[in-house]
């Protein structure tokens, strides 16, 4: 076996997580050269491994959009249930429990825009918003990815506002 062979042998053996001991018995290779191999081909397994545990995630439905998905779901046949549901009987509020942990799962998973369009507001009112913004995801009522998104497009209107004043000094000249 070529020495590039064995390399690429040894990233696969080593992104399995075998010991020295093992891979360089497989590979009929000293443990001083695994040493070796590992530093200098460092990023390649690191590679392989973030692949291999991608692959994971989206074999086994992990990834945010199959979670979205599998959430948006359950609630669709907690509805399904509910709607035939008399509420009077006692396991419905068990059901009602079930949609509410649900449409809260699925609320993280999604970052609601602020609603106000850029000629709606003031710089005054976009700094109430941020204000808001961080007194609510301070108290949990926003998740960090929310508030985030959120930050996001207050800046960008800020930053909008900013320029649109220094044009209107500039065509008052």
């Amino acid at each position: 076996m070529k020495t590039a062979d064995k390399k690429a042998e040894f990233i696969e053996l080593r992104a399995k997580g075998l010991s020295y001991s093992k891979i360089a018995d497989q590979l009929r290779i000293s443990k001083s050269t695994c040493t070796n191999w590992a530093k200098e081909l460092e990023a390649e397994v690191k590679k392989l491994q973030e692949d291999r545990l991608t692959e994971l995630y989206s074999l086994y439905a992990m990834d945010k959009e199959s979670r979205i998905k599998r959430i948006g779901k359950a609630l669709t046949d907690i509805d399904k249930a509910l709607e035939q549901k008399n509420l009077a009987e006692l396991p419905a509020d068990v059901l009602l429990k079930l949609k509410l942990k649900y449409e809260q799962e699925l609320k993280t998973e999604y970052a609601e825009p602020t609603g106000a369009a850029f000629t709606e507001l003031t710089v005054e009112e976009i700094i109430q918003a941020l204000t808001a913004l961080y007194k609510k995801q301070e108290s949990g009522e926003v998740s960090p990815a929310q508030a985030k998104a959120q930050l996001a497009t207050l800046s960008s209107l800020l930053t909008a506002e900013k320029l649109k004043d220094s044009l209107d000094m500039w065509t008052n000249i």
